[in-house]
């Protein structure tokens, strides 16, 4: 039930891992909050099913090298989508 998203970048520049954090935890507190969260817990998958994050960015997993960046994030595919199908219906009654 629960999958993992793997998100490989390459900046322009050199980004460092705590602005890059920040950052992220900027965005997501402001605008994503309600179905994007980070954490530092150390789980394993079975320990997201029935989460109702679309996503969980695990920061354990997190690589940083230079300009290049790797971050994963954990998602029970049918619960979460469930949820934002929830979401939608409350949004349009």
């Amino acid at each position: 039930n629960v999958s993992l998203l793997e998100v490989t970048w390459i900046a322009p520049e050199k980004i460092s891992e705590p602005y890059f954090l920040e950052q992220l935890s900027h965005i997501i507190q402001n605008k994503m909050g309600h179905i994007v969260a980070i954490t530092d817990e150390m789980l394993v998958s079975s320990d997201y099913i029935g989460n109702n994050y679309s996503l969980v960015i695990d920061l354990n997993l997190a690589l940083f090298n230079n300009k290049m960046g790797k971050i994963y994030g954990w998602y029970d595919n049918e619960w979460a989508y469930s949820m934002r199908i929830k979401d939608f219906l409350l949004q349009t009654l």
